[in-house]
């Protein structure tokens, strides 16, 4: 009981907030998304499966400078058979990636 209390304290700030998730479509992103939205905030879905690529870092950039109060990256090269057999794919998306948005953020943030 203590935790969802806990829990319904911090989704409750969220409230009116702007909030990006990377990686929404996913199983994860999905769930996060409905409960975002049914607690009235602002969230934008970046994902392929929405057109966005987040090894586009100027795709990327153009969402950044959107000034999101808040950011859920959930992006990535995902599947232990995928990342298994192209390592440097899986590494380079889920470094890199994360990587390259922590600049943009800095750089946006610092605007």
């Amino acid at each position: 009981m203590k935790f969802e209390y806990k829990q319904n304290i911090f989704f409750h700030k969220l409230k009116n907030q702007k909030i990006l998730v990377t990686g929404g479509s996913g199983f994860i992103g999905t769930h996060l998304i409905r409960r975002l939205k049914r607690l009235g905030t602002q969230v934008d879905n970046f994902d392929i499966r929405e057109g966005c690529n987040i090894e586009n870092t100027q795709q990327l950039a153009e969402f950044v400078k959107r000034k999101y109060d808040v950011i859920y990256h959930l992006s990535g090269y995902s599947g232990s058979v995928q990342s298994n057999k192209n390592t440097k794919k899986s590494f380079k998306i889920n470094t890199f990636a994360m990587q390259n948005l922590c600049q943009l953020i800095c750089q946006c943030s610092s605007h």
